[in-house]
């Protein structure tokens, strides 16, 4: 009876580690962003490109809260415009850093592009590698020599994204004179990966 007892004992300490690990594990990650849309960018007619990063937003973060590694993104097709005859959506994840002067961010990231069906909806893709971020870097969206869903409309005013024509540059430049678009979303989501206490 003793030894029974002392067997159940063990079974149920390991089950309890297991039930405290999960949350941790799970607590480790964060994510950004919404990938919804009700409004397209025409990037064919316009240089060749777009790009919109949320420069505000309330209920949804889109600002990274900590340090970090971006695992993956995503963004939902499905709302692309008339210039689009190919049926296809071709588009990057970006990451902006403010530079503290309104309208001017520093390209930070910048993903491989990703090109899918206009009617694929959601659409999640893996970072490999991941995308190092800092506190307050911000999601982005470039969509590229396509027609497509950029934006998701809220009655929020404190809900702002900026934009600014042409090909994204590289990482590492500073871009002025985005034009702010109050009542807006960015169609990008991500998911970030906190650094533990050893990778810091």
């Amino acid at each position: 009876m003793g030894k029974g007892l002392r067997r159940g004992s063990i079974v149920l300490g390991f089950a309890g580690v297991l039930v405290l690990a999960l949350p941790s594990a799970f607590a480790n990650a964060t994510p950004l962003g919404n990938a919804q849309t009700n409004q397209h960018c025409d990037a064919t007619t316009n240089g060749g490109g777009f790009s919109v990063v949320q420069g505000s937003s309330v209920g949804v973060n889109y600002a990274m809260p900590t340090n970090g590694r971006l695992t993956n993104w995503s963004v939902m097709a499905g709302f692309a415009g008339p210039n689009n005859p190919d049926g296809t959506e071709t588009a990057q994840l970006e990451v902006w850093r403010p530079t503290g002067t309104t309208g001017s961010y520093t390209l930070v990231f910048l993903s491989p592009s990703q090109t899918f069906s206009t009617t694929a909806g959601g659409q999640t893709f893996t970072l490999k590698p991941t995308a190092d971020v800092e506190a307050g870097d911000l999601l982005g969206l470039a969509i590229i020599n396509s027609d497509a869903g950029c934006l998701q409309s809220t009655s929020n005013t404190s809900d702002v994204a900026g934009g600014t024509f042409g090909p994204p540059p590289a990482p590492g430049t500073t871009v002025n004179g985005f034009v702010p678009f109050s009542r807006w979303q960015v169609n990008v989501a991500a998911t970030l990966r906190h650094r533990t206490q050893r990778e810091r």
